[in-house]
């Protein structure tokens, strides 16, 4: 494979990149407004838990080090 050492089931850890866009996408628009900027940070805050878990949860289902 192109990444022999990442199982299959790591790759859950990339569920999170449609919100991260979004956080992203909000940033840029709303730059100079910072009350509409906290729904960019919950968003990359809830990113970052959700995509440790899964990867977590990746490696346990897929069997680490296998």
């Amino acid at each position: 494979g192109f990444f022999p050492t990442i199982g299959k089931w790591s790759w859950l850890g990339l569920v999170g990149v449609p919100l991260n866009i979004g956080a992203a996408v909000i940033l840029h628009r709303h730059y100079l407004e910072p009350r509409v900027l906290e729904k960019a940070q919950g968003l990359t805050i809830a990113v970052n838990m959700i995509t440790g878990l899964l990867i977590a949860a990746g490696m346990i289902v897929g069997g680490i080090g296998k």
